[in-house]
């Protein structure tokens, strides 16, 4: 689904808007990160990273250990260019000043966050080989240490998701939108904000890592599949709300046919011209060429008196009364005449 929304965003951007903003670079690059995070997640899994220590095959626990490793550095990079995305995109309708600054913070601390995990987890082990197979010689720090960043990122994340998960919602009610266009907006924020509810849910498997423990793999299940969630759902819903040109364009959200643009108003009054004319040479013809006339009418504008004087006279070329027997007003007669050649 992500990704389904990922091409109809860059689709809408390209084609319909001609534009492909940073926020779409921003977000294209934490798909493409989230799709190897997950590839790596599937290997992890093939190799049994999701089972008990005592249930994994001893060949395929290095394998494991090192898909886990790699998981954490792929979610350490995707998390902060998905915020920076949903940041960058709500700097676009953002005019406050207190907004702007409150999204640069929240993009600049969850870069910083997910950097320091991300330095904590390559430097955790010396070299970072040790952390899969012991055979490599090297040493690794204290478990606490990297349990206290990934405390932090998930504290980071968690505040990032708070601010761009309500900030939407303020700047989408001073918006010039319809009731509907609002509607669909606020139903796509909503299910936005359930990525802040798996990064708070995530609090309970990451405030005591046990990453001493020899079933560790197992333990953090739960905690990865938060985590994919989070990510999934986050980039699904920051492409979403960029798809209001093409759910207008199919829904007809924000639009009906009587508030169309002037262009088309002007083509359709065009259009039915066209057909009265059409309409009348057919009579034209059914009459064997001989048109049928309606009465015409003479407009009469004068001055001091009567502003409209109609009649229904085939023609009318003069009047009993002067000028001068009108108090010395102004006089005009527009005759309209229709003719017909027959063919």
């Amino acid at each position: 689904m992500a990704w389904i929304a990922l091409v109809l965003r860059v689709r809408v951007g390209v084609k319909i808007l001609s534009t492909f903003g940073i926020d779409d670079m921003l977000m294209t690059a934490a798909m493409a990160v989230f799709t190897v995070y997950v590839v790596v997640i599937l290997i992890g899994i093939a190799h049994q990273m999701d089972r008990h220590y005592l249930d994994i095959d001893p060949k395929n626990f290095p394998v494991a250990l090192k898909m886990e490793f790699l998981s954490g550095i792929f979610y350490a990079t995707a998390t902060p260019c998905l915020k920076a995305s949903i940041g960058t995109l709500l700097l676009r309708f953002v005019r406050r000043k207190l907004y702007i600054y409150i999204i640069y913070v929240g993009i600049v601390v969850s870069i910083a966050g997910n950097l320091w995990t991300f330095l904590e987890l390559i430097f955790f082990c010396t070299p970072p080989q040790h952390f899969w197979n012991p055979v490599v010689a090297g040493s690794c720090k204290a478990p606490s240490e990297l349990a206290r960043a990934t405390l932090g990122q998930n504290s980071i994340n968690f505040i990032t998701d708070l601010v761009f998960g309500v900030l939407p919602a303020f700047v989408v009610s001073e918006l010039q939108m319809n009731r509907n266009t609002k509607v669909s907006l606020a139903g796509i924020l909503l299910v936005g904000n359930c990525v802040m509810v798996a990064t708070a849910v995530r609090f309970k498997f990451v405030t005591s890592l046990p990453i001493d423990s020899p079933d560790f793999l197992y333990k953090i299940v739960d905690a990865r599949v938060l985590s994919t969630v989070e990510i999934g759902i986050g980039c699904a819903m920051g492409s979403m709300v960029t798809l209001k040109p093409l759910f207008k364009a199919i829904l007809h959200l924000g639009s009906s046919y009587k508030y169309g643009s002037a262009s088309n108003r002007k083509r359709s009054d065009y259009a039915n011209q066209l057909h009265s004319l059409d309409n009348l040479d057919n009579q034209s013809r059914a009459n064997d060429g001989v048109l049928t006339l309606y009465p015409l009418h003479t407009t009469h504008v004068m001055a001091g008196k009567e502003p409209h004087n109609r009649s229904s006279e085939w023609e009318r070329n003069g009047d009993d009364k002067s000028v001068e027997a009108r108090g010395g007003g102004i006089q005009q007669d527009v005759t309209y005449t229709i003719t017909h050649d027959k063919p």
